[in-house]
This record gives C-alpha cells, structure tokens and sequence, in this order.
C-alpha cells in the first residue's frame, strides 16, 4: 500500500493553515467569520479543517452565499469517516466503478506506483476486449499527458488520492520522461475509510474480501496487459525500453506473483490463471517467455523456467503458488507428474525447490491415492509375484540436472513432514547423503535408525553429531544415544567433503573451533568433550591421527587446555606424548613451554614408570623453558636433586644448561645451595670450562661468584676481568693450535694433551692451571719427548710449571724415566728449589724413594745445611738411614743433633 504522511496539529496549526488557504475570501469580516466556524468544529483535527476548507473553496469559487457557505459547515458530519462517506457520494453511480478500481491499485499496489504507472493500469481491465496496446490507449480512460492524468485522479478519487514527488525514481530512458510522481492518500485516515468502508460496501453481492478483490483486479489486468500484440512483439528491445515503453512492466514483473498469491489468501478459485496467460497457445506462450527474461534475467521474481514453456501445466500452477489451481488440474488420467521443465523439474520437484509445501504435499498425496487405487486393483487381477508398476509415484526417485531428488530438495529446505512423506511414498533413502545429518539435527532417533537399516551411506554422520554436540547443552542425552548408534553401526569419524552433501555445516565457528579439522576426534579435544573423546577412542578413532598440522589428539587438547582429555589419550595411548607435529612440537613440549607441572606428574603417574620426570626436565632445559623448570623446583623441594645427577647417556642438567649458554637457567640453579657448581661432565669438564669454552662470559662470570672454580687465583682482582681474560687466552691458544672457535672443536683426550704441552712448553701458567683444574687433562701420559709433565719441567728447570702441577695434586712420583723417579731426577741435576717444591707437595712420599736417593738427600740437606728436611729425615726414617762408614761421622753428629 501506497505510504501516507499523518500529522497531528494544534489548534493553533490549524488556524494559520486555514487563514492561508482562505486568504482570497473578501471581505475580512466575512472571511473570518467562516475561519471562526470552521475552527469551532474542527475539534482539533486537522485533516477535518483541511477537507472542510476545500469544500468551502470550491463553493466560493461557485459563487455561494455566506449563508450557504456557514451551512456546509454546520451540516457537514464531525466524524471524519463521516466526511469522506459525504464526500465519495458526491460522484455519480458510474463512476464508482472506475473510483473502486483506481482505490484498489492505490491501496493493495506492494509500492507506490509513479503517474505512467497508474495511467496505464487504470486503462487496463482483466475483462477489456483490446488485443493491442494502441486500443487500449486510445479509449476514454487514457490521458494523452501525466499532468493530466494527475487532475484527472483527483476528480475521480474526489480529492482522496493526490501526487507527491519521489525522493528516488528510475529513469528508464536518457532524456526520457522522469517517473518523479508516486499517488498516494491524502491521509492515513482516507485510506483506512477506502479499506474499511468503501471496498467493502462496493459489491455487496461479491464473496471476496476487499483485498483478495484488490488483487485480483490488479493480478488480473496485468496478465492482460502482459499479453497485449505489442509487447509479446517487442523481444528485441532491452528492458529499459520495454519499461519505457510499456509503464506498467516493471511493477507487474516484479509483484505479479505476489497478488496472485493475495487472491490465494482470499479462498479464491484461480482456474482462469490458465486461460489468461494463454497456456494452449504455445507459440505465445514462448512469446511471453521471451520478455519475461528480457525483464527478469536472473529469475528474481518467479521460479526459474517461468512460464513454463514446454513443460506441464502442473508447472505453472506451482509456480503461481495456487493450491486451488493445482488442485483443480490433478487429475488422476491427465496429470504428467513425471513431466520436466528445462532443468528437469518434475512438478514436485519444483514445488520443493521454491519452498511451496504444501503443494508438494498436495502432488504427494494425490500421487500416493493414485498408487493405493491402481496397487488394490492390480493386486486382484495379476498372477501372485507379479511387481505391479509405480505408475504414480515414479517421480519420488527422479533426478533433475543438478543431481537433485525430492528428498534432497525437502531435506535442504528442512521439510519435516515432507521428508517423512517422501520416504513413506517409497523415496530411495540411500540416494539422498544429506538426510542423515538432518535426523541428526532434529534427533530424530527412529529416522537414524530406519536410515542406518536403509542402507544409507554415514560418511560425516559422527563428524556432524560432533559439531551438534558441542552447540548443546551436555544433558542432550538423544543426540549422544544417535552418536553412539552412528559408532556402533561402524560409521567413519572424518568431515565429510563431497558436494553432494548440503550445507549443514553452517555453524557459527565456536571460539577454540578449527574449521580445518577433518577428524571428530580433534573437534571434541579441542572443544573438552570427554565423554565424545572417550567413545570415538573405544570404537574407530585412534588416539594417533594426524590433523592438517600434523597434531595428535593430546597435543590439540593441551593446547586447548582440555587436561582432563589429554590426561584420557595418554592413558590410552602414552607413546603420543612424543609424536611431534610439523612444526616439532610435541605434547610433552606443549606441556612444558605452558609450565603445566601438574600434568606433568599425571603423565609420569599414569605412565607406571614408563615416563620419568627427568624427561619432562631435560627437554625442558633444551627448549630454555625456565618457568616450567622453576616450578618444578619449587613444586617438590626433592626435585633438585636431579639437577645434579645425570640421566641416561646425557650429563646433568646443571652442565646441560651451560652447554646450552642458557644464563638465565644456570642463575636459576646456582640460587639454590644443593646446585654442585664443581658437577663434572661425563668427560670430565667443568662447568667452568665449557662456560669459558663456549666464550659465554656470563655463566663465567655467574660462577666465579660462587667462588667454586679452582682455576681463579686468589691475587686475580674482578671477576668479570678475570673471566674475559681467560676466554680470551682459551681462544688464542685454539686457534694457535687449530685455527677454529673452540666453541666448534670435538674436545677428545688428544686435544687436552696437545693444549697441556702447550701451556708447559710456552710457560702460560694461567692456562696450566685452568686445564688442571677445569678438565680430566692426564698430567702423567707422556708427551713431549716422550717424557710426562713433571719430568719434563724438572729437567727443563721450570719450577712456576711445577708449582702448578704439584698444586693440581694430580702428579705422580711413582713414575720413573731413565730408571729414576722424578725427585731423583731432581738431585742428579741438583735443583735446589726444585727438591724442597717436590718435598714440600702432599702428594710426595719420601718412603717411595730407594735408600740411595735418600741417603743422597740427607747428604744434600747436611750440605746446604738444610736443618728442615734434615728433622724430616730422622723422623721419618730414624739414625739407620746413615751409612756405617767412619768418613761421615761429621755427618753423623749432624743428624744427631736434630734427634
């Protein structure tokens, strides 16, 4: 219905509208005189004065008498419904015909309709005997301009319909004429009147209610119109000049089938449908098909294929949606329900399609009636065993060009009581993929199961129940009951993909959801859905499928945080606690990089012995995860007892965290006293050493502050100074010798001793002792000359070298070369301070020597007069260390003396 501004005004209002509109009236005595009255009745509505006003104009111009103007005041009705009665009266008797249809356009129109519209609707009648649209132009209904058909809708509507400019219009032709003006009421309350009044006192001999009478005549005479010489003519031009034109095209294309559909509402017969759109013409008819296309290319307004040309009648009353017309052409002899149109619709088929229901309903039944009549029939007259022909329910199993049947069509609009229809008319269930996942929406266990009997194929059924499962509450106990049936009956558990499926996969995606994910098992881990976890794992899920990532299960439901289902998988399958995705990250590192110490010590639990907690530490040092290392610390005070016991083939974790430069992990170890800095690596390194090894003056620095490392001097001021300058000699002595990074080289037994010799033979005692102290250096193996360290330093005369190997406290005196230890070595050469180092090391065992080295000793001591070692003679030896002979009593009275 055409749009209608009300307003509400103010005594006040009214009174400056009246004054303007009666400004001509002379004199002004008179003039207000009327202005009094007229506000007197209005009551305050406006509308009222506004017609009342008109009327007085209109007498004035006449030439009336004050009199007789103050009359059709006081004599007009108050009542405004009363008003527009008088005011329709007012025309003649033949006129009332032509008011009631230009109301009827006016009023029932599904937009306002512009002057060329209305002009040519108003010209056209459902019953006119004209073929052509130049006859239908050229009688007295038609006005040769818009301006004049404007004057002429007010005279016929008696001033109830007027023209108000459009805020947007179509032009259909460049330069060509502005379709600017719509009708419309005057006012709200006019069109109520027309509505409530009028149309319904018009006929009083018709059955149809106003509107269904208003569509009707609107459906009715652009069917005629649309069949007019001209315009079936007229398939070479665009739609813009066909609306051009021919005005009333647009608005009849677009909403020609929804007044059919209003008569349809009003229970009136639509049998004539047929005759008007000239059905049994078929050159015509194709005619008709061709500018309908011209103006509706997509099949916005109709059913894709109207009108049907070249299929079945059956067609077409679907497509008009009419029950009654469909009902009126099924007949049992004369009904092709197996017909096609061009996409090879049967009628049902196309029924479905545009969602008509019931009329689809209404093909079904008819059909199945039919096949109850003819099968009782049949059953009688063929010999027993005898297949009797589904002469009328052929058409539930056919397929039209998109590979559709009635059951899919039904099944992708969601028609409940259509798909049962259809499967109690014989529909095959097992061609239609989709109709499992709509018993699954609608919990339809009995369809599940007769469908499952059926033979119905159940790719994606479980995947599908899964997502339902997830978007509901988890007491939806029947869906759980359809997905443990679906498993038992041995469906697959993957996404089902294919194209013959429709799209029931149009959820929202949850939050955590992946709509990449292909298996139902890693739906549900993700979404927490353990009891769904727990069946799919029971039946044909496996806890080591792979998603597009690669993932498992258990990574997904960690990373989701669904522990109570990860800690289920691992019980179910442990292994997969190292199965790594694309990336390399395995649950045990998602475990560990999300510091989820608690479910660590489930996995190790639940694992009976099978996965050590040392594991979860380890490959947490390697991925330099510190939080989950201190939590774990401080999780169990026991715990740092690991840090400082190797495991397996690795060394400890403390050594493992400095090889791997981790400063903030070997922080956190050493500020906890059970740390043991000294820890020795498996091929004896010290921490100390790999730090300086690996150039990290950090970890260096870290611990020379615990004061653990033999290697630092107690003169050396300033750690850091100390640390830099050892990483720098370490450095230049590597690449002396090798030319590398000693951060790169394989430190084997053959490099320490080449680094030793080095140290002694160019005199770099720091370096000397930083290889004593910080490595499993041999400093007994020969080497250089075939000689061991000490030899070779004592016979060099290098007392700073022997300092530092008798300091190490790693040196053997038991060794001999050339038949001598190294202390005789020491006096054959008479290394004076050389003897009193080696007899001043905690390591010397004066008792090892032979009496020959000894007495030599005593006799040196005598010599230089060493009082000392001398005491430490006798008391270790006694008198019987002097020889017997007579030439050495001076000696003897010296040892004597220190008895």
């Amino acid at each position: 219905m055409a749009r209608v501004y009300v307003e509400e005004r103010n005594d006040q209002d009214i009174r400056l509208v009246i004054e303007g509109q009666l400004e001509d009236i002379k004199p002004v005595e008179r003039r207000r005189q009327i202005e009094k009255e007229i506000l007197l009745k209005a009551h305050g509505g406006f509308q009222w004065a506004i017609l009342i006003t008109k009327m007085v104009l209109e007498e004035d111009m006449a030439g009336a008498r004050t009199e007789d103007l103050l009359n059709i005041i006081s004599t007009t009705p108050p009542d405004l419904d009363d008003l527009y009665d008088l005011i329709l009266k007012g025309a003649t008797k033949g006129k009332y015909k032509q008011m009631a249809k230009l109301f009827q356009w006016v009023l029932y129109a599904k937009r306002p309709l512009s002057a060329q519209e209305l002009r040519e609707a108003l010209a056209t009648d459902k019953d006119m005997p004209y073929a052509t649209v130049s006859e239908l132009r050229s009688h007295c209904n038609w006005s040769d301009s818009v301006s004049q058909f404007e004057l002429r809708v007010r005279h016929i509507s008696r001033g109830l319909v007027e023209f108000q400019n459009r805020d947007v219009y179509e032009q259909y032709e460049l330069g060509g004429e502005e379709w600017s003006r719509e009708a419309q009421f005057i006012h709200q309350s006019a069109a109520d009147f027309v509505a409530q009044r009028f149309l319904t006192n018009i006929d009083e001999r018709s059955s149809m209610s106003p509107p269904a009478a208003g569509h009707y005549e609107i459906s009715r005479s652009f069917l005629r119109y649309l069949t007019l010489d001209e315009i079936l003519n007229a398939n070479d031009l665009s739609r813009e000049k066909l609306s051009a034109t021919f005005p009333l095209m647009p608005y009849g294309v677009t909403f020609l089938l929804d007044h059919v559909k209003g008569v349809e509402e009003g229970a009136i017969c639509q049998a004539d449908l047929v005759t008007l759109i000239q059905w049994n013409q078929y050159e015509r008819l194709g005619m008709l098909a061709r500018i309908w296309r011209i103006m509706d290319p997509e099949g916005t307004h109709a059913p894709r294929g109207w009108p049907f040309h070249g299929a079945s009648v059956l067609h077409l009353a679907v497509a008009f949606a009419s029950p009654s017309l469909l009902d009126e052409l099924l007949q049992r002899d004369s009904s092709p329900l197996d017909a096609t149109d061009v996409e090879e619709n049967t009628p049902l088929q196309l029924a479905i399609r545009e969602d008509y229901q019931d009329l689809a309903l209404l093909i079904l039944e008819r059909s199945r009636a039919w096949q109850t009549e003819i099968d009782s029939v049949s059953s009688e007259d063929c010999p027993s065993g005898t297949v009797v022909p589904r002469k009328y329910l052929g058409h539930v199993n056919t397929f039209n060009l998109d590979g559709e049947t009635p059951l899919s069509l039904a099944v992708s609009i969601k028609a409940d009581s259509l798909i049962r229809a259809l499967i109690d008319a014989g529909a095959d269930v097992r061609l239609e993929k989709s109709l499992v996942f709509y018993a699954i929406s609608q919990r339809d266990k009995e369809l599940v199961s007769q469908l499952i009997k059926g033979g119905s194929k159940l790719e994606g059924a479980v995947f599908f129940a899964t997502q339902c499962l997830l978007r509901t509450k988890d007491g939806d106990q029947e869906l759980l009951e359809l997905f443990k049936d679906l498993l038992g009956a041995g469906a697959n558990t993957r996404r089902f993909t294919n194209c013959e499926i429709d799209d029931y996969f149009d959820f929202d995606e949850l939050e955590g959801e992946d709509a990449e994910d292909e298996e139902a098992i890693f739906v549900a881990s993700r979404a927490g859905k353990t009891t769904l976890v727990t069946l799919l794992v029971s039946h044909s899920s496996s806890a080591t499928m792979r998603d597009q990532s690669n993932k498992v299960p258990i990574l997904v439901a960690i990373e989701n945080e669904q522990f109570d289902i990860a800690i289920s998988l691992f019980r179910n399958s442990p292994r997969t606690v190292f199965l790594a995705d694309n990336e390399g990250l395995t649950a045990l590192d998602s475990i560990i990089f999300r510091a989820l110490v608690d479910l660590a010590y489930s996995f190790v639990e639940e694992s009976k012995g099978t996965l050590a907690l040392q594991r979860f530490l380890y490959r947490a040092i390697d991925m330099k995860q510190l939080p989950f290392v201190d939590d774990l610390l401080e999780f169990d005070p026991d715990n740092i007892e690991m840090v400082n016991q190797s495991w397996g083939e690795r060394d400890t974790p403390f050594l493992e965290a400095v090889k791997r430069m981790d400063d903030n992990m070997v922080e956190l170890f050493l500020r906890r006293e059970e740390t043991d800095p000294r820890v020795r690596a498996k091929d004896g390194k010290t921490p100390f050493f790999l730090a300086i090894q690996l150039g990290s003056l950090t970890i260096a620095k870290l611990l020379l502050n615990t004061g653990n490392p033999a290697s630092k001097p107690e003169s050396f001021e300033g750690v850091g100074s100390f640390a830099r300058s050892i990483i720098d000699a370490f450095r230049d002595m590597v690449k002396v010798l090798y030319g590398s990074d000693p951060g790169g080289l394989e430190w084997h037994p053959g490099r320490f001793q080449k680094c030793l010799w080095w140290t002694i033979k160019s005199g770099n005692l720091r370096m000397l002792r930083f290889l004593l102290c910080e490595t499993m250096v041999d400093i007994n193996q020969a080497g250089y000359e075939r000689q061991p360290p000490l030899f070779w330093a004592i016979r060099s005369g290098n007392e700073g070298v022997i300092k530092v190997l008798l300091d190490s406290g790693k040196v053997s005196f038991h060794g001999e070369m050339m038949w001598k230890s190294p202390f005789g070595w020491a006096m054959d050469m008479r290394r004076n301070g050389i003897i009193e180092m080696l007899l001043g090391s905690d390591s010397f065992d004066l008792h090892m020597e032979g009496d020959v080295v000894r007495r030599r000793l005593l006799s040196w001591a005598i010599e230089n007069e060493k009082g000392h070692i001398i005491q430490l003679m006798v008391d270790s030896a006694g008198l019987e260390i002097l020889p017997e002979d007579d030439d050495i009593d001076d000696s003897r009275s010296t040892v004597e003396s220190h008895a």
